[in-house]
């Protein structure tokens, strides 16, 4: 076992208009051309926090149709985060792997709604349906 050799560049065949192919092939182990480089982080960063952001925006939908999220107020939205998500704390400090789960427990959820949406008289229904729950007095 030997130490592994040192990977050397790629050659490629490149050529101006002024080279002749031919001149090209006899000087080709002359010309190194850097192979591509890889992905950065930056650019792996940036793919993963607009994931993020989809998922985030997946889940904010879901809570919107089911009520959890109203239009224009995020405290009931935030209080049930804080109290029956499953890690129990706010959106926006889940984490990627993180977001899977809550994105199937929110899945789940709109699908329960759904079935309980079809049942008259409860709350569901009264939201899928928009009309105003009864007065309890």
């Amino acid at each position: 076992m030997g130490t592994p050799k040192k990977r050397q560049p790629r050659t490629f065949n490149t050529f101006s208009d002024s080279d002749s192919a031919v001149n090209n092939y006899q000087n080709n182990k002359k010309r190194e051309v850097e192979a591509s480089k890889p992905v950065s982080s930056q650019s792996i960063s940036a793919e993963m926090e607009l994931t993020m952001k989809r998922k985030r925006s997946n889940i904010l939908t879901i809570a919107t149709r089911t009520g959890i999220k109203e239009a224009d107020s995020w405290t009931k939205f935030n209080s049930w985060m804080l109290a029956s998500s499953v890690h129990h704390k706010a959106l926006n400090a889940y984490d990627y792997n993180e977001l899977d789960e809550l994105d199937k427990q929110f899945r789940q959820l709109e699908i329960n709604y759904e079935h309980s949406a079809q049942k008259v008289g409860n709350k569901a229904w009264h939201h899928a349906t928009g009309i105003p729950q009864s007065s309890q007095n």
